[in-house]
């Protein structure tokens, strides 16, 4: 698996640490939700966000057919510095989700960039996470029930064409991927997931797209230290095989 480490700098000169990996599949051999498993996915908001099941997103296989692979590409970053720049320490009272805010948008969209990036030089088409980066929801049409105003450039995320990152997860690092954000605990690390169907192997590019982005540096070994904790996954959450069979947090 191709592992890149690099920082992130962001406007206010704050840095934040990144590992970036990269690993080519068989698409047959990437897991998928059942057809029904995704829709559950959407829980009260059923898919008006544009990228879900539920705003038009087709099934996987449907995806660019010609492509017999996929290039899965995960950026790993640190709790700890979401805690410490998010505007948040130790003893508030917010949720998990607003602590985690601020890192979540940065590497949102630090993912898209580098995927954009990888489109444009391999002439590849690409997946990414949460809502589709075309547009603002404000300005997305889909959002307000009309048809897409750029299906060519319209992009959906890994889990709502069917993609199982839980599943997926466990194969690459060998350990469960929670669902942080309704537990009491935030872990250590959290995950982007994002990949792009290619005919060949895309590993040095995504050295240079890395390397290429507006908010590259050196990777910094500072971080804040929290005494944050792994979490346990919630039972029945995955099958005996750790696949995600998914499960009802509470709200």
């Amino acid at each position: 698996m191709e592992t890149i480490n690099a920082g992130y700098r962001t406007g206010s000169g704050n840095e934040l640490s990144l590992t970036i990996y990269g690993q080519l599949y068989d698409r047959a051999d990437i897991p998928l939700f059942k057809s029904d498993q995704r829709l559950e996915l959407c829980g009260e908001c059923k898919g008006v966000d544009g990228g879900c099941p539920g705003g038009g997103a087709p099934y996987f296989e449907q995806l660019k057919r010609h492509d017999n692979q996929f290039y899965v590409i995960v950026v790993q970053f640190d709790m700890a510095w979401a805690i410490e720049y998010g505007g948040v320490g130790k003893g508030t009272k917010q949720s998990n989700y607003f602590r985690s805010g601020y890192a979540d948008r940065l590497t949102d969209l630090y993912l898209w960039r580098l995927i954009k990036y990888l489109e444009e030089e391999a002439h590849a088409y690409g997946l990414g996470c949460g809502n589709c980066p075309v547009c603002t929801p404000k300005k997305c049409t889909v959002m307000g029930n009309s048809k897409c105003a750029y299906p060519d450039r319209r992009r959906y995320s890994m889990e709502a064409v069917g993609v199982d990152c839980s599943t997926l997860h466990n194969e690459l690092f060998d350990e469960l991927l929670p669902y942080w954000y309704y537990t009491p605990e935030l872990p250590h690390h959290m995950h982007r997931y994002g990949g792009l169907f290619v005919s060949d192997d895309i590993g040095e590019l995504l050295n240079v797209a890395v390397r290429a982005d507006k908010s590259y540096c050196a990777y910094g070994e500072a971080v804040p230290e929290y005494d944050l904790v792994d979490l346990v996954v919630p039972e029945g959450a995955y099958d005996e095989g750790a696949h995600y069979i998914g499960y009802a947090p509470e709200s």
